[in-house]
């Protein structure tokens, strides 16, 4: 018993891992629902029904306004609209005929139950000062509708032919002011990530639109949710991210031309379905693994997003912790001004959302200048976590007993040998458990940075997702990878604080 205790404690890491695999391996299987479904024949047999829709689409738009019996499920990715309705968590979704494009949604035991009548206008979105670009665009999509670009284009990417189309070879400007497009990078087949680059059907569009007017193009990918917010605060000149045109957009954008008409189609389960194969299930998982990470290398994908978040979580830390030493100081100083300042500075950082206080760095306060999106969450982070670790410092400093500082002044040092020497290591031991968890913290709080377009190793699977429409093994590889930096962070801080401490 002894050795397996201590077999325990020496092997937890190791048992952790394998305890989340096996974790992996049961979701990958899931069960088996043989449950039979009633498939409507129209959107007026939905009832009281759960539908899945991706947030701020035109199908939750019309779904909301159209039929308010139905419970809205709204969720960021078409992926995981899909999940939804595969796993039961929602009886079906509304989205685009075009969409579920290689979603294989007859192997998940999902099926097309029916299409609405009514069409909506796709357009690509600019900035009312910006009437001459849109004029531009117009004029270029009048060319290509003329000459026949556009046959060839929805040939391409609008056909089942989209899964093994790459991006034709385009003749792109080089020099000039480059025009700043904004998109989503998992919205499979108008703009997505194949072969690590940008491609579908938008993407090419842009690219061409980029020759037609002898000016580069530079693509960025947001959440849907934040992107008109990227194209009035000045961060891209064009939205193209299969953005409906609606009257209240209107009134905050100017829309282009249409360049496609949506579809929307209601998609459920099958009568009697069994939305799991049966399948060897170590081969299904071979599968998984391989469309997940070897097709197309995408493991890249992840290997960068792993980069963006070690990079942006190691200065956030290093900086946070210098600037939250910087406000313990003043919080003590004898002057009421900084006092106030810093208390002032410390409660609002405390009480706003770091998304929302990431955004407001990003689309409000540098929006005007060239600060690139990585250093403005660096900032962002920086300033959140030295907030926190200000409180840590001065609550440990202030547990010391003052008899400390006596003793130290009565011995013959200076108040600032007293502080550096008595004080200071006493209060370093003290905050170092919670320093040490707000730091972690600040690791897992990072996969919120796609919104102000970075892809980090959240948004890496994210577009993975997109591509095979896999709502789980992706994010079981995340979980993993936060796990281990969470760990490996944790191991670095312990260690620093052994040798402090016997030092």
């Amino acid at each position: 018993m002894n050795i397996f205790v201590s077999f325990l404690k020496k092997n937890q890491f190791f048992l952790f891992f394998i305890s989340i695999l096996l974790l992996s391996t049961f979701l990958l299987n899931g069960c088996k629902n043989d449950q039979k479904t009633h498939i409507p024949k129209s959107l007026n047999e939905l009832g009281n029904s759960k539908v899945a829709v991706v947030l701020g689409t035109i199908q939750d738009i019309y779904m909301t306004e159209q039929y308010p019996d139905c419970e809205m499920i709204r969720l960021n990715s078409l992926p995981e609209c899909l999940a939804a309705v595969e796993k039961g968590i929602a009886d079906y979704t509304v989205l685009d005929s075009i969409a579920i494009l290689g979603a294989g949604i007859e192997k998940r035991g999902m099926q097309v139950d029916f299409c609405l009548n009514d069409y909506t206008s796709i357009a690509s979105a600019f900035r009312f000062e910006d009437d001459n670009l849109c004029q531009q665009y117009n004029e270029f999509l009048a060319e290509i509708h003329q000459n026949g670009t556009v046959n060839e284009m929805k040939e391409r990417w609008l056909s089942d032919n989209a899964l093994n189309t790459s991006m034709p070879p385009i003749d792109r400007s080089t020099s000039g002011t480059p025009i700043l497009v904004g998109t989503i990078n998992f919205n499979f087949p108008f703009s997505f990530i194949k072969d690590g680059q940008l491609a579908g059907y938008e993407m090419e569009m842009m690219y061409r639109f980029g020759t037609y007017i002898g000016r580069p193009v530079e693509i960025s990918a947001y959440e849907f949710s934040s992107i008109l917010m990227a194209l009035n605060s000045g961060k891209i000149d064009i939205v193209t991210c299969f953005l409906c045109q609606t009257e209240e957009r209107a009134k905050t954008v100017l829309f282009s031309d249409p360049y496609y008409q949506c579809q929307s189609i209601c998609v459920g389960r099958s009568a009697n379905s069994n939305a799991y194969s049966d399948n060897n299930f170590w081969d299904e998982t071979k599968e998984v693994f391989k469309n997940d990470l070897l097709v197309e290398k995408r493991w890249k994908l992840l290997l960068d997003g792993l980069w963006e978040t070690v990079f942006i979580s190691f200065f956030s830390i290093i900086i946070g912790t210098i600037l939250g030493c910087l406000i313990c100081a003043l919080r003590m100083s004898r002057r009421k001004l900084w006092r106030g300042i810093t208390i002032g500075y410390t409660k609002i950082m405390h009480g706003m959302p770091i998304l929302v206080f990431l955004m407001i760095m990003f689309y409000i306060v540098f929006a005007p200048t060239q600060v690139t999106a990585t250093w403005v969450a660096i900032i962002a982070f920086a300033m959140n976590f030295g907030a926190f670790v200000s409180e840590m410092f001065l609550s440990g400093i202030q547990s010391v007993d003052h008899g400390q500082v006596e003793a130290g002044r009565a011995l013959g040092f200076s108040k600032r040998s007293t502080f550096v020497n008595f004080v200071l290591p006493q209060a370093l031991h003290r905050i170092f458990p919670v320093y040490k968890g707000e730091a972690i913290s600040l690791i897992k709080n990072t996969s919120i940075v796609g919104y102000i377009a970075i892809q980090d190793i959240t948004n890496a699977s994210d577009i993975i997702r997109s591509r095979t429409f896999d709502a789980f093994f992706p994010l079981i590889i995340i979980t993993i990878i936060y796990f281990i930096l969470a760990w490996i962070l944790g191991a670095v801080l312990d260690y620093i604080n052994k040798k402090t401490t016997h030092a």
